[in-house]
């Protein structure tokens, strides 16, 4: 089973994702069902399952970011008979002068990470052997974005 997502944030269930929709994951009815219960945006009328922050997206561009989000989010949750439509990206790697440089150690990681918003801090949490101080670094500079846009 397949669970995919219109432009709206509408959530859908099929063995195929339909032209013009955007696949969030596959895998066991029961358990893709069961997932997107937990994690989705319950609409106001019943069994309607919403990606959270679309349906108040002022524009295309906030639509696809809440999206990313969620994606990320459910990526987090993977598991047999469980997989997510998304390939996160290492956001310590970046470009300089056309070759792909990374940041490895500890340090130079902790300095990225101050300049990360929320979709980059997600992409960071997935990076696999990901040291202890970087992920404790990548928690709190999540943390101080969610505070900000608490308070705006």
């Amino acid at each position: 089973m397949i669970a995919y997502c219109w432009a709206s944030g509408q959530i859908e269930f099929g063995a195929r994702t339909p032209p013009g929709a955007i696949p969030i994951a596959r895998g066991s009815a029961r358990i893709v069902r069961a997932e997107m219960e937990v994690t989705a945006r319950h609409g106001y009328k019943a069994g309607v399952l919403l990606v959270p922050g679309i349906p108040e997206a002022a524009d295309q561009q906030q639509a696809g970011s809440a999206l990313e989000l969620f994606l990320l989010w459910l990526k987090q949750r993977e598991r047999k008979g469980f997989r997510v439509a998304i390939k996160p990206r290492d956001p310590f790697n970046y470009d300089m002068c056309g070759q792909t440089v990374s940041h490895l150690d500890v340090d130079s990681r902790c300095r990225a990470v101050a300049t990360f918003d929320k979709a980059a801090c997600m992409h960071a949490l997935l990076v696999p052997s990901l040291q202890g101080t970087v992920r404790k670094a990548v928690d709190r500079r999540l943390r101080q974005l969610l505070k900000a846009e608490v308070i705006a």
